[in-house]
Order: structure tokens, then sequence, then C-alpha cells
């Protein structure tokens, strides 16, 4: 039997490992990231935290309040994104990224892209091996 005969059982037995990578990804770009906000002049915070929702697709007011359900959101934050040029709303106030949010969101993938390089440098031999159980 593949491990993969369970992938449930098998995604629920790597994601702590997943997990303390993109925290160290995190962790080890900050400084870069610090840098990155300073530079654009963005108040960027909520940026930051949808980096995955707004190159995607749009966001509801209706989707951001499920995406926040369990974390205090002060909406006066939509207010300074609008006025910074990083969002615009729809007519139904539907949230979309901007290019400025959309190329600030790209050198922030681009940035954790360096450090996770970094990061994996010396295991560079063990990524084939990786990649075959991945599959």
């Amino acid at each position: 039997m593949s491990r993969f005969d369970d992938l449930p059982g098998y995604a629920a037995s790597i994601a702590p490992l997943i997990d303390a990578v993109h925290l160290g990804v995190l962790i080890a770009g900050r400084p870069l990231g610090r840098e990155l906000v300073e530079r654009s002049g963005l108040q960027a915070d909520l940026l930051v935290d949808l980096r995955y929702v707004f190159p995607a697709r749009p966001l509801t007011r209706r989707g951001l309040a499920a995406l926040y359900r369990y974390n205090p959101f002060d909406d006066n934050e939509i207010g300074v994104q609008l006025a910074q040029g990083t969002l615009v709303t729809d007519h139904d106030g539907t949230l979309r990224a901007t290019p400025r949010a959309l190329a600030f969101i790209t050198e922030l993938y681009g940035l954790h892209a360096t450090v996770t390089g970094e990061m994996w440098a010396g295991h560079a031999e063990r990524l084939p091996e990786l990649a075959g159980l991945a599959g």
C-alpha cells in the first residue's frame, strides 16, 4: 500500500512540516518584507494578508468577513487601501486589487521565492528525491 492510497491521511501527516517550512520562510523574509513595505510607501497589512486572494479574484465584503471571522477586522483598513490606490470597489462593494496592489504582491512573491531558495540551497541534492515523493 502506497502512502498515497490514503491521500487525506498523508496530507494530514505532512501538514505540520509544510506549516513549519511556510512559517520559516515568513520569518526569514521579515527584514526584506519590511524593506519592501517601506520602499513602497504603502500601508500593506491587508495586501500581505490577502496576497493569495487578490491576484486570483475579486473579494466581496461577505467573503472578507468570512476570511476574518476569527480575527477582528477594522473596516477603516478598506478606506486606507482605497485612498492609497491599491483597491477599488465595484458598484456592489466588491473589492478588486489595482495594478499597484498586484505589483506589490508580485514583488512580495519574488521576495518569498528568494528566501525559499536561500533556505533550500543547502538541500539541493535532496530536492529530486522530495519531488519524487510528491509524485
